[in-house]
């Protein structure tokens, strides 16, 4: 919970770090443990190496979603994905 974009962070395709500028965010919608949908923030990235892409929502309190969509939107300001250069 301290770390949300942790699964976003590693390759495990190439074994590589995704650096930083290969990350954006988006809108969707997850199910909560009550079974209702809810939009929430989502984190993706992409490897640089190979293509392969993560993502992860934010779940959780209110206040919890607000927090990490304010350090996310100060952290990874890109809101389209990269452009697509593999193996450079």
């Amino acid at each position: 919970m301290l770390y949300p974009e942790e699964p976003v962070t590693y390759c495990t395709h190439c074994d590589a770090e995704i650096p930083a500028d290969h990350y954006w965010r988006g809108r969707g919608v997850i199910t909560n443990v009550a079974g209702k949908e809810q939009r929430t923030p989502i984190l993706y990235s992409q490897c640089p190496g190979c293509g392969h892409r993560y993502s992860v929502g934010l779940d959780g309190p209110r206040w919890h979603r607000a927090l990490y969509t304010w350090l996310w939107k100060v952290r990874y300001p890109n809101l389209r994905a990269p452009d697509p250069k593999f193996g450079s």
